[in-house]
């Protein structure tokens, strides 16, 4: 993903801003919110500088967007099944961490 301004970034910033704001008022599913928290900690580097360092958007908004912006951090969003087997293939804490801290 580039910085600049085209269709393809304007429609990640709109998709990526009405799941965000989706959020408030609608509970995610549990496969989607380990996918979100699974992102971001893929993601220091973005979150710290308060922009994806692909693209330049807001790194908590852009990781709702289903296309994933940077497939060597992260694969595109996943339905729940898929989750389920690809979280059998990760050795990352942080996911578990999370969850963890969840319960």
């Amino acid at each position: 993903m580039s910085k600049e301004i085209n269709v393809e970034n304007i429609r990640s910033f709109l998709e990526g801003n009405y799941k965000y704001y989706k959020k408030v008022f609608v509970r995610q599913p549990d496969h989607i919110q380990e996918q979100l928290a699974y992102r971001l900690s893929k993601c220091g580097d973005c979150v710290e500088a308060k922009a994806c360092v692909g693209c330049g958007c807001p790194p908590i908004k852009k990781h709702f967007v289903s296309q994933s912006c940077n497939p060597d951090r992260f694969p595109d969003m996943m339905e729940a099944e898929e989750w389920e087997e690809f979280k059998k293939t990760l050795n990352d804490e942080a996911l578990h961490d999370k969850e963890e801290d969840d319960s």
